[in-house]
């Protein structure tokens, strides 16, 4: 159950029409280009725009997901939500649609206990496996340990907190082969928690074939080689994210540079200003993206 995500499992943007409505070609576009890119799995989360689809909306994306993938790829879909009652339907929702996986975070703060019973509510609602994204409001690692404990298939987390190089130690040191984690955070720590341990990375879609590369020179025991893939392939886009702090908006922006979607319509951003558009132009014509 828990091995069936592992590599480079890019988090889909959402794309929208010009008229801010799901674009299904533009999607499932998406979806084969970043299977075809070397994806091992693929899926939804917080920079998906999830928390402004309106439930219908989140059942037409995963419809689409789902179908696009057929089965070549597995698929998690967020089914995360401030209200635990409707992260649980979500949650049946997209078991019900074929997803393999769903991953959920309470996109609020709130206390432990609070946490403890969202999670095992969710985990009591589907037998698929359950994914953990330990971010904005960070779980305690006991409790990853404990709701594995009493629902085994709660056995992945995506770990992107601040510090989530020493978090993602010390779940492994406190669950062994019992959690799996799957580094986000755009893929940022790839080789750090590589050589830690982690089994999976979830970066966003745009550059899918250049953190497989990455993962492939990893495997191969290539350390040398991996790092300067990811330094001159992945790094200097991950810079730009900071530099822009619209991380969404970023990725969209090179999925349409790419002529992957078709759009940069975004739900939750603001458009690039004029010098950070030529600033991504210029950063994608040196790294030959386009």
């Amino acid at each position: 159950m828990k091995d069936k995500f592992k590599g480079i499992i890019p988090i889909l943007q959402m794309p929208f029409t010009k008229d801010g409505e799901i674009d299904e070609a533009s999607l499932r576009s998406e979806v084969s280009w970043a299977i075809k890119a070397g994806a091992s799995g693929i899926g939804t989360a917080n920079t998906s725009e999830t928390s402004l689809l309106s439930e219908e909306e989140r059942a037409k994306a995963a419809n689409i997901i789902v179908d696009e993938a057929n089965g070549r790829v597995p698929v998690t879909i967020c089914t995360g939500h401030q209200g635990l009652q409707v992260a649980s339907k979500l949650s049946k929702q997209a078991q019900d649609i074929g997803a393999d996986a769903i991953v959920v975070m309470p996109f609020i703060q709130t206390s432990i206990d609070n946490y403890e019973r969202y999670y095992r509510a969710v985990a009591e609602a589907v037998e698929i496996p359950v994914m953990i994204q330990d971010a904005a409001y960070p779980l305690p690692v006991t409790l990853m340990a404990k709701l594995n404990e009493e629902h085994n298939h709660v056995c992945y987390v995506k770990e992107e907190t601040q510090d989530a190089l020493e978090k993602t130690r010390q779940i492994l040191e406190a669950t062994g082969d019992k959690l799996t984690v799957l580094g986000g955070s755009g893929g940022n720590y790839i080789i750090e928690q590589f050589l830690s341990g982690v089994k999976g990375w979830m970066p966003g879609t745009s550059l899918t074939d250049r953190f497989a590369l990455v993962y492939k020179k990893l495997l191969e025991g290539d350390i040398k080689e991996a790092r300067e893939s990811f330094y001159s392939g992945c790094l200097p886009l991950a810079n730009f994210h900071s530099l822009s702090r619209k991380f969404i908006t970023v990725e969209k922006a090179v999925l349409k540079a790419r002529g992957i979607i078709s759009t940069t319509y975004c739900r939750i951003e603001t458009p690039l200003d004029s010098f950070l558009e030529r600033e991504l132009a210029a950063l994608l014509q040196y790294m030959g993206i386009i």
